[in-house]
């Protein structure tokens, strides 16, 4: 494999990284302090959203176009059974269970500042506006910079473990937050095993929406409400930990989702 098309290595991935993030400094200083000057009112998370976009595109553009690949090898989106698709969604609703308990348990020993607590809940109570920021823009721009890009020249250069864990602890801590560093860790590894195994963003697309959305569908679909759940509602301030049998089934729902996937992934690779 080429210079080119095993771009970024690590010291590129993390250039890349800190790219998004000094652009996200100043369009959120441009979004924060001009806009209101010409009188537009912009939702917080409308405000994220649109930095997003504006951060993530170039840097991913960059990537794309340093690769000198096609854009369908850069970015690849083959079909994928639904099967992947079923098993998939059940390991990351799973996952968003078991990892909101982690983060209680994390807050309960390090308390989440009031500042911050009014960030998240502000982002995630803008009702569609939200929906779009952490189910669409999100899932769109950070699959395609960090599953898309980062990972799939990350294994041009070196194993699928190495890859993952790499191109997960990128999006870790690009994230800048303490709070959301285990869920996004976790989510990396298991959406970076999707992608490895798949070779499709299709499902890393799916699963991120998912998993930014699950709170929501939960709260929604739920006769009753979930102590400790939901965070992106709840008063972030205040510890409560969930019930042992929602947490009984987030594990047993990630268990099946899992072995479910690594069933399928063996079956589809070739004999010999």
């Amino acid at each position: 494999m080429t210079e080119a098309v095993s771009y970024p290595r690590l010291g590129q991935a993390l250039v890349l990284a800190l790219a998004v993030i000094v652009f996200q400094v100043m369009i959120g200083v441009v979004i924060g302090v001009v806009i209101p000057l010409m009188g537009i009112a912009l939702p917080l998370a409308a405000s994220v959203g649109i930095a997003n976009v504006l951060s993530f595109g170039p840097v991913i553009w960059w990537a794309v176009f340093r690769t000198r690949l096609p854009l369908g090898e850069a970015l690849p989106f083959p079909a994928v059974p639904a099967s992947v698709y079923l098993a998939m969604m059940v390991m990351v609703v799973g996952l968003g269970i078991v990892s909101s308990e982690v983060d209680n348990l994390f807050r309960s020993v390090v308390p989440v500042p009031p500042m911050i607590a009014g960030i998240f809940h502000e982002i995630g109570s803008a009702g569609m506006i939200s929906l779009i920021t952490l189910v669409v823009v999100a899932p769109v721009t950070e699959e395609l910079l960090f599953r898309g890009t980062i990972l799939r020249g990350f294994l041009g250069r070196y194993g699928a473990r190495k890859a993952i864990v790499l191109s997960a602890l990128i999006f870790c801590f690009i994230h800048l937050n303490p709070y959301q560093f285990f869920s996004a860790f976790v989510l990396g590894l298991a959406l970076g095993w999707i992608f490895v195994r798949t070779g499709s963003l299709w499902p890393c697309l799916v699963g991120h929406a998912l998993y930014n959305a699950h709170g929501f569908l939960i709260a929604a679909l739920l006769p009753v409400t979930i102590p400790g759940y939901n965070p992106e509602i709840i008063d972030l301030a205040v510890v409560e930990f969930q019930p042992l049998w929602f947490d009984a089934l987030g594990l047993a729902a990630l268990a099946a989702g899992f072995f479910g996937l690594a069933r399928i992934f063996q079956r589809a690779r070739p004999a010999g």
